[in-house]
């Protein structure tokens, strides 16, 4: 029986996906109801919600020179992007405000 009412699909980038033992184990309570893909499009398609993260944690800025370039603009919540689906989403973002505003 699933625990949760909400399904969760994952976009993320090839080389930073989450393990497949965090999905094996949150789809033991969200009975089968989190995907993961490497498709920001299909992710947002019929979202409720829009959750985004930031690929460099802080304090850890001298990593992002680390992360290639192109899956940041591929994997970036835009407007391009957020206008891509199909209905109303709200929007989570856990960037600092100073990454918000510029």
């Amino acid at each position: 029986m699933r625990k949760t009412r909400y399904e969760l699909e994952i976009a993320s980038p090839a080389g930073y996906e989450l393990d497949k033992d965090s999905i094996i184990e949150a789809n033991k309570i969200a009975a089968d109801a989190v995907w993961q893909s490497r498709d920001p499009r299909k992710a947002v398609a019929n979202a409720d919600v829009i959750y985004t993260d930031t690929w460099v944690s802080m304090g850890q800025e001298d990593e992002k020179a680390k992360r290639p370039a192109r899956f940041w603009r591929a994997f970036e919540v835009n407007a391009d992007l957020v206008s891509s689906r199909r209905r109303m989403s709200r929007l989570c973002t856990v960037c600092p405000h100073t990454a918000v505003m510029k």
